[in-house]
């Protein structure tokens, strides 16, 4: 079988970063030694970078106690586990105190997160809007792991699980306006996954909202598109053509420059456990960029990291971590990061889900290359891992809900990829989220509503909001 230009491309792009990654772990100190062999030098005082002091054992297990003991309330926040018809349990959080409400937003997080990266949302006033829920993916946090992370695992668990909360919580769906409805919220992979969901299925998602995270047939047509118009260009070579073909590709090789760990994921022979140093480098890299604006590192890496094993044997109101999450919480961490990464191996993006529900609430329509509901598409300008001109231009084209409004587009100034984490990003998140809601009810226009909270935010010189046409 004869191997793709592609193929070819994406196996040299991985080696080339998986030379330069090791060089840069090398130099790195942060990146080199174990958590326990961390802990052993902070004791003995010889590191005292605060950055690695954070990162320390003990600190760490602090902070992973704190976050998933089903024993504790974490602030305003509850653990519950949600049980699915083939027996696999997913873990979510909500507000403690929170009342029900007729709308539900869920919450579905990105690599290498955890639900708690939306801990701020939990706490905000949408939760007297709506009823809030932040679900752990499958092999994240204290959800249970999937025999393969292709879409007809995954896309079919996530379905599934909207499903269920749907009916635990009483919302099903909105054909009028005052009926209740379902909001899904994603970001980074999460936004990925719900965007399939809700292009190859009817009925189950009532509103979608991207945040800074991508539909993929989107992203394959842009960048498809920016290259056909940048050959088209050499070969006419029209006045000014040379530019105008730096200007369409220049994106292109941005993203591939900003997307370099995915080929590394993609290389046959890599995996954390055999290169330990590189996958530390970049997920400390990660847990620097999520913790700037948004508690500790330690806290960062913990959440990320999910139930210790003393979590697991915890008992609280009769509910249990699985054995799934108690066999991950006693492997190596490198041993966790190979199976969270199969995110990026098992075609979920691309693959076709072919085992999708056929039920009469949400018929599947494997394939579907539009999303069919109402969405909104926030994008922090100054993502590190997706570039702008590729994910957000274009996206008008493909939402196209049967019911005339499509949504809106909003960009963010001064904020990057970890944008629920960022204190602008969260307050026009919680705004926007807050206006569909209410402007729904009241019927007015949601970019009046968006636009006018936003004014009274103080923050509308930073953002940019538009209806999608």
């Amino acid at each position: 079988m004869p191997i793709s230009a592609g193929r070819v491309f994406g196996f040299i792009e991985g080696v080339l970063s998986l030379i330069i990654l090791a060089i840069l772990s090398y130099l790195d100190k942060s990146s080199n030694p174990s958590n326990d062999e961390l802990g052993e030098e902070v004791a003995k005082g010889t590191w005292n970078d605060p950055a690695l002091l954070e990162l320390s054992s003990s600190n760490a297990a602090i902070a992973q106690d704190d976050l998933w003991s089903l024993d504790v309330r974490e602030g305003d926040i509850v653990h519950k586990l949600l049980t699915l018809p083939d027996g696999l349990q997913l873990h979510y959080i909500s507000p403690a105190k929170a009342e029900q409400r007729r709308d539900l937003i869920i919450f579905l997080h990105g690599f290498p997160d955890s639900c708690f990266v939306w801990s701020r949302m939990l706490r905000s006033s949408l939760s007297e809007h709506a009823t809030l829920v932040a679900l752990d993916l499958p092999g994240y946090g204290g959800s249970d792991g999937l025999p393969n992370y292709g879409p007809d695992c995954m896309l079919s668990a996530i379905e599934v699980a909207i499903k269920e909360l749907k009916q635990q919580y009483g919302v099903n769906g909105a054909p009028k306006s005052n009926e209740s409805r379902c909001i899904v919220v994603g970001h980074d992979w999460g936004g990925a996954i719900a965007s399939r969901v809700a292009a190859e299925t009817e009925g189950l998602i009532d509103h979608l909202v991207l945040i800074n995270s991508v539909f993929p047939p989107h992203a394959a047509g842009m960048v498809k598109g920016r290259i056909d118009r940048a050959r088209q260009l050499v070969s006419s070579r029209p006045q000014g053509w040379l530019r105008s073909a730096r200007d369409e590709i220049g994106c292109v090789g941005s993203q591939l420059l900003k997307s370099h760990y995915i080929f590394l994921f993609n290389l046959p022979f890599f995996s954390a456990r055999r290169f330990p140093s590189i996958m530390r480098y970049l997920l400390n890299w990660c847990y620097k960029k999520a913790s700037k604006h948004d508690g500790s590192l330690s806290s960062t890496y913990a959440a990320s990291l999910g139930p210790s094993v003393a979590q697991c044997h915890e008992e609280a109101s009769k509910s249990v971590y699985s054995a799934s999450v108690l066999a991950r919480a006693m492997a190596q961490p490198d041993a966790i990061w190979d199976e969270r990464i199969r995110l990026y191996r098992e075609r979920l993006a691309s693959g076709r889900w072919t085992r999708a529900s056929n039920s009469a609430h949400s018929p599947a329509l494997p394939g579907r290359r539009y999303i069919r509901c109402p969405s909104t598409v926030l994008f922090g300008i100054r993502d590190e891992a997706l570039d702008p001109s590729i994910f957000m231009e274009g996206i008008d084209d493909y939402v196209r809900p049967t019911s005339g409004y499509k949504g809106l587009a909003v960009s963010i100034q001064g904020v990057g990829h970890w944008s629920p984490l960022h204190p602008l990003g969260a307050d026009v998140l919680e705004q926007v989220l807050t206006s569909h809601i209410t402007a729904t009810k009241s019927g007015v226009k949601q970019l009046e509503t968006v636009k006018d909270r936003l004014q009274g935010s103080s923050v509308l010189h930073k953002v940019s909001v538009r209806e999608m046409k």
